[in-house]
Formats: C-alpha cells, structure tokens, sequence
C-alpha cells in the first residue's frame, strides 16, 4: 500500500471517481473577537456520481448548537471535484493548510500528522466504522491526519463534549463519543468500488467456497489478474486454506474445512494491492421457533396509584412449539462450544467483568471488597465515580480511598429520603434521620478515619427537590475508554448476600447520565465540608 495519494485517484485504480463531499463539523468561536473556525471533525469521501452543485457549502441543521456564550456548533457539506481534494491534500500534507473553495478563512487546524494509509474491511467490524460514511457497502482506504494534543477537545468539559456528541449523532451516522481520539482530525475516505465480491457455500462439497468476481463496467476487458486466499479459524486453529489465481469471474476454491470463520482476500496482481476482505462464516444449520397464537387471554389486575384502583391488563397468549432445526451441528463442534462457554464464564470472573457473590448463601463480603478495591486501582487513573443512593463515609474509605492514583477526581452521589430513615434507625430508634444528621455523620466518619492525603474526593446527595432519584448501583470509571460496573446492591452490604458484579458493556451513556444528575446537585453538597463545620 506505499503508493501516494494521487495512485488512489487514478481511474481504475481501486474506483472512478467523479467527485468529492466534504463534511465539516466545526466549532465557531467567538471568544478572541475574530471569529475562529475550529476543525472537530472533517471527513472527505470520494464518490462517483458527479457532485452538484460543486464548491456550494450547504449547512446540516437549520440552526448550530450553542456549547458555551462564546462557541457553536456547526455542520457543513460541499461537494468539490476530484482535483480539487488532491490540492488540499497537498496544502495539509506540506503546509498544514485546509483552505476549502468559497470559505474566506482556512480552517484552524491543531498540529496533525499524516499516517500511513490503513485498508478497511467489511468485517470484522472496527471503530473507525462509527466515523466513515457507508463502511458497510464497500471497503475502504483511509488516510488520515492525526491531531495528537486534541486541544480543542480536552477545552470542553464532560458534559460539553456529551452535549456535542448527542447533536452530532442526532443528524449524522457518526459517534464522535467512541472516537474521541479522532477529535480534530481530517479524513480521507476513498471506497473500494472496482468490483464486487458474492461468497457462498459450494453445492458440490462442504469443504468448498465459491467466490464470484464483478467488475466495474468501465473496467471492459481489461480484467486484472488476481489472487484469492480464504482461511477458516475456529477455536484459534486453522482448519482450511485455499486460494486461487487468475481473471475469470468465478473461483471454486477447495479449502479442506469450511468449519467456523472463513477470512477471504482478494489482491490485485500487478500492484499487491488489497482491493476486498471480509469474514464471515458459511450458513450450516438453521433453527426455526415456531409460536402459535392462542384465542384465550391471561387477565392480570394490578393496583394503580396510592389508593390502590385496580386496572386490568389482558395477555395475549402464544403456544412454543419444539424448535425445528435444519442441519446438522457437528458433534466435536458442540463439545468445543460447551468449552468455550466454561472458559468465557471463567475468564468473566478473572477479569471481575461477571462475579457472583453469596451464592448458596456463602459470606463474601471480604471477596468483594477486595475485587472493587482492585476494580479501583486498575481502572481509576483518570478518577472513580461512585452511584450509591445508601453509601456513607465508611464505604468511600473502604473503597475509593484505595485509588492509589494521587489526586484524581472522586465524586460520589449518594441520597436520602423517608424510607432511607427508616433503614438508617436502629432497633432501639436512636437515630433520629434528619438530612443534617446524615450529612453531619458522613463527615465525622471521614475526618476523623484518614489524613486525605492525595484525595480529590466532593459527595453529593439527592435530596428532596435536589436532583431525581435513583436506585441501580455503579462504580463508574471515566476515560478514554470509559468503564462502569454494576454494584448489584449497596457498597454496604455487598458480598453479605447474593449479588453480582457486571461490567456495563455501553459504559458512556451510565457515565453521562451521572454527569447531569451530578450537575443538578450543585446545592447538595456534602464533602468537602463548608468552612463553618
């Protein structure tokens, strides 16, 4: 793939370009008097149809998105021509400029460095699919120009950078939140549209694959010679491989095995150019459920509001029938998969990604702890998040004072309210549960137990009208990237019952969604303690 940039253009080359759509998301600043262009985002995508009208900017909302007094969001496309996209490469790759046609001013641009260009496959799917238009259709060549600082990234706060996220992904396919590396970048997207590839099983034997080739219409009779390698994986073995050569348009290619993850690429000969690659695996056997509707209803009543009125609820009802399978599974391949699971489930634990605690009534409070404290030191480098609504002084000392990070963030919300009183009394009624007596006796625990030394630690309640209330529990790690796990049950009582430690698999929106119940509670604070306690 060391071929420039202008090799990737020619026609023939890996498409036919026709022209060029630039996309912009911009923040307009304000703050310096002149206003500023800042690049968030741009991706080019080379396209075949001719774009019209050409160099007219057109905007993507009606109005931008308001982040601050002084700064806005925009979204901005144009169309431009072919040769128009190799000048600006060539402006950005020796001067550092991108200056696009009818803008008065070139884009402010942070130090970007030009990378190597990257081939993209169908499948396996990775991240940079969330930035790149229709990734899915074709393969791609990318070249980008990396920002490393991301200044303008890091001058948001969390809940900014989640507000400027949330707009873009309401108007764009693009998850500037999973590619927060990618802030303040320059992309050029070229598709791969010289051919296209159908794979599938061959009739003949189930140690075959048959690979069909399409070509461009323009490409005419001057097909090139290429080479198709295909591999199949399972259980990270090698069970097949095969490939084969030439220009005709239909490869029938014996692999040996077709069990499990076949890999197929093809290259184009004369240059070793990757023009396709995908994986996926062969369809062997399908499970049918067939459900069959029922003309009788379940009647269910259920109190409604604090003067319990009953309403009724009717069920449709469906019969499951055995499920009808077709094809056969191998039996060496059931054993391998029941393996599999045992060692994913054991793999969960040894990451704390899925623990159980108190099973069969087993005390493994000490277990627990013990995984948290860890959780912490691990993954709490750029702070610890904690969402209890029973927490106190004791379970922050017992847990997030373990972060040996020195002075990060640790931010706590906590809650109380009626029936939390009625919890918090003891058996002889000593406590008496107002919110100041609360809040007075999460203080005493905390400064009388630890010096603080290197603790960046502030507690919010919700409380009364202060913030929403709330009853899951998280342990949430921001960062790039985030992480958060479900408690199960109070920090307080975890491990004395059964409850289970899970790794939240989408960790952000937890995370955002902490950052504005957090800014509601501006009012509530109760650490650090005000300057008269």
């Amino acid at each position: 793939m060391n071929y420039p940039f202008s090799y990737f253009l020619k026609d023939g080359t890996i498409g036919f370009y026709r022209s060029a759509q630039i996309l912009n998301i911009i923040i307009y600043d304000r703050s310096q008097g002149s206003p500023v262009f800042h690049n968030i985002y741009t991706l080019v995508t080379l396209q075949e149809r001719a774009g019209t009208p050409l160099n007219l900017i057109r905007y993507g909302t009606q109005k931008p998105l308001s982040i601050d007094k002084q700064r806005s969001l925009m979204i901005t496309y144009q169309d431009v021509e072919v040769d128009t996209i190799l000048e600006l490469y060539h402006s950005l790759a020796k001067r550092g400029v991108w200056h696009q046609p009818q803008s008065d001013t070139p884009l402010s641009l942070e130090k970007l460095t030009a990378l190597s260009p990257v081939f993209v496959s169908r499948n396996p799917i990775p991240p940079i699919h969330s930035g790149i238009k229709n990734p899915f259709r074709h393969c791609q060549y990318l070249f980008e120009f990396y920002a490393s600082k991301k200044t303008v990234f890091e001058s948001f706060s969390e809940s900014q950078q989640q507000k400027i996220t949330e707009w873009v992904m309401k108007h764009l396919p693009i998850d500037l939140q999973r590619l927060t590396d990618r802030w303040g970048n320059i992309i050029f997207q070229l598709p791969v549209t010289l051919l296209k590839v159908e794979e599938r099983g061959s009739s003949k034997s189930n140690t075959k694959k048959n690979i069909e080739i399409a070509w461009h219409p323009k490409i005419g009779d001057n097909v090139p010679e290429i080479s198709i390698v295909t591999v199949a994986s399972y259980d990270q073995t090698i069970h097949g491989y095969g490939e084969s050569i030439g220009t005709h348009p239909l490869h029938e290619i014996e692999m040996g095995s077709t069990e499990g993850l076949i890999s197929t690429t093809v290259k184009r000969n004369s240059d070793n150019l990757i023009l396709y690659e995908d994986t996926a695996s062969l369809m062997k056997q399908l499970t049918f459920n067939m459900n069959i509707a029922s003309s009788k209803k379940r009647k269910v009543q259920v109190e409604i509001g604090k003067k319990g009125m009953l309403k009724d609820y009717y069920i449709d009802l469906h019969h499951v029938e055995s499920p009808t399978v077709i094809g056969n599974q191998l039996k060496w391949k059931e054993r391998v998969a029941k393996r599999q699971h045992e060692e994913s489930v054991k793999k969960l634990e040894l990451e704390k990604s899925f623990i159980q605690y108190g099973s069969n009534g087993k005390k493994d409070r000490d277990k627990a702890l013990s995984d948290i404290r860890s959780l912490i030191q691990t993954y709490g480098g750029n702070g610890v998040y904690l969402w209890d609504p029973f927490c106190d002084g004791n379970d922050i000392l017992n847990t997030l004072y373990f972060n040996n990070s020195y002075g990060v963030p640790l931010k706590v919300i906590t809650s109380f309210s009626k029936g939390r009183i009625k919890m918090l009394t003891d058996e002889q009624g000593n406590y008496s549960g107002t919110f100041e007596e609360r809040r007075q006796e999460i203080i005493d625990q905390l400064v009388t137990k630890s010096n603080h030394e290197g603790v960046q630690l502030e507690i919010r309640c919700q409380y009364a009208e202060h913030g929403w209330k709330f009853h899951d529990r998280f342990l949430l790690f921001p960062g790039n990237p985030p992480a958060v796990w479900s408690l199960g049950t109070s920090l307080n009582s975890i491990g004395s019952s059964h409850s289970i430690l899970l790794k939240v698999e989408h960790a952000q929106p937890v995370i955002n969604t902490f950052i504005d119940l957090w800014d509601e509670l501006e009012e509530v604070v109760i650490w650090p303690p005000k300057p008269d306690i």
